[in-house]
């Protein structure tokens, strides 16, 4: 394939987002076509013809629909790689096709042509990161720490029953669907919809559910049992991954027919399951492990300030509004970060994002500049991700689950999530050189624990 071969027009269609037009002409196409049936015509096998030796008419007649369809995808791809490379575009994420791809076809005679747009890194001047003004909270292991990590280790340790009335805590599982004002078709159905019951004295009783924070949510599960029939009503936040529910009035409704309650294991269960012959042996561990995961959050506070101030030290231009790929990788980028520092159970993290699914346009418009930032920087930098350092957070993140490195490699693979792990690592490691060239100052972990409240509030 030539340089020339495609012709391409790029267009700006808003803040860093490209509208791409992509035309194979009419000659090029015939000759496309042609490899691709001479290359079947070299290969194919018929009843009553020699290999390589059918006409190729009958070929036609037997795969074109099949061969056309193979040529569409490779001239798609191969078009898209000559818009990137040709016009010197940064894409972030994957492109999105304008119309159906599937409906293109490939014809005898006539131009190719589909079109795209692409979510590009804006162009703007790399910032000074050298020098800024770091506070590094100092932190110690207290023996209400080891309390509360062996109690959330027997609880992870602890059998599940299956009960009958509700307490804070428990989890609900229902059947049910969720859909939107003025649709009688669901948008989403599922078997076993779960639900942790919120404490009504905790957040105003606020719980989540399907990755959506609901306000007083205790109050609505108040009396039910199996059997109960609950209509959930919320409102698709703005910035949510599927771009169809934003700002819908939304309901979720769903049957419960289970109700499970954990009832934790006592500490002398759970030292053995780890190898350990007394309680304070694994109390020494446990505090061992704390300690690691304090100087992880140490060093996770440092990188909050520096991502802080390097979204400040800058101006430009950002999207109008966050696309799906933009919001499913801000949130699949915190599951990561959440996962990696082990603190949390899968369902306070699924607590976190649903919060984050309802930040302020503010909030999330910062975040989304930060990435931008961080991809620039990285690439200016050169900085790469290997294998090593991918393994070394895979079994970061098994150690948080309990689980073992390779299930947890298994699923990010199967979700597609090494794709997020190594961004992820790529921007740490970004935001670990900012704070290696700052000025530190080294404050208490109350006084930073009060500032962090107060941020929050």
């Amino acid at each position: 394939m030539s340089e020339s071969d495609f012709v391409v027009a790029v267009e700006d269609a808003g803040p860093a987002r490209k509208h791409v037009k992509i035309t194979l002409p009419a000659e090029k196409v015939a000759s496309r076509l042609g490899d691709a049936l001479g290359d079947l015509a070299a290969n194919a096998t018929l009843p009553g013809f020699r290999r390589g030796h059918a006409p190729a008419k009958l070929l036609e007649k037997r795969f074109g629909g099949e061969l056309r369809k193979e040529t569409r995808d490779r001239l798609i791809q191969e078009g898209f790689q000559e818009a990137v490379g040709g016009h010197g575009l940064r894409p972030v994420g994957d492109p999105m096709p304008v119309g159906s791809m599937a409906e293109l076809e490939v014809k005898d005679g006539e131009d190719f042509t589909f079109e795209l747009e692409i979510e590009v890194i804006p162009d703007f001047e790399l910032p000074e990161t050298k020098g800024f003004k770091i506070d590094r909270p100092v932190m110690e292991v207290t023996d209400e720490h080891v309390d509360g990590e062996i109690e959330r280790q027997c609880i992870q340790a602890g059998t599940v029953l299956d009960v009958e009335d509700v307490e804070v805590g428990d989890r609900l599982l229902g059947n049910g669907h969720a859909t939107k004002e003025g649709e009688e078709e669901p948008f989403f159905t599922h078997d076993n919809i779960d639900i942790i019951v919120p404490d009504a004295d905790k957040d105003d009783g606020r719980g989540h559910v399907l990755g959506l924070r609901i306000e007083g949510l205790a109050g609505m599960l108040d009396g039910a049992g199996i059997g109960s029939e609950l209509n959930i009503d919320a409102v698709g936040p703005e910035h949510h991954e599927l771009e169809h529910i934003r700002g819908k009035k939304l309901t979720i409704s769903l049957t419960i027919h289970k109700i499970q309650r954990i009832e934790s294991a006592e500490v002398s269960d759970v030292y053995p399951r780890y190898g350990f012959t007394d309680e304070e042996t694994f109390r020494s561990e446990v505090r061992r492990a704390l300690d690691d995961r304090l100087q992880g959050e140490q060093r996770n506070a440092m990188r909050e300030q520096a991502a802080k101030q390097l979204a400040e030290s800058v101006d430009f231009e950002l999207p109008e509004r966050l696309t799906e790929q933009q919001s499913t990788r801000l949130i699949e980028r915190e599951r990561m970060n959440l996962l990696q520092r082990g603190a949390l159970t899968n369902d306070e993290i699924e607590g976190r994002l649903a919060d984050l699914r309802d930040a302020a346009t503010d909030e999330t418009r910062r975040r989304l500049k930060l990435s931008f930032l961080l991809a620039r920087l990285a690439e200016s930098k050169e900085i790469q991700v290997n294998e090593g350092e991918l393994n070394s957070r895979i079994h970061q993140m098994a150690a948080s689950q309990g689980m073992r490195p390779e299930q947890v490699k298994g699923e990010l693979e199967k979700s597609g999530g090494m794709q997020n792990l190594a961004m992820q690592v790529r921007e740490q490691k970004v935001l670990d050189g900012i704070v290696d060239e700052a000025e530190l100052t080294d404050i208490s972990a109350e006084e930073w624990n009060a500032r962090t409240a107060a941020d929050k509030a």
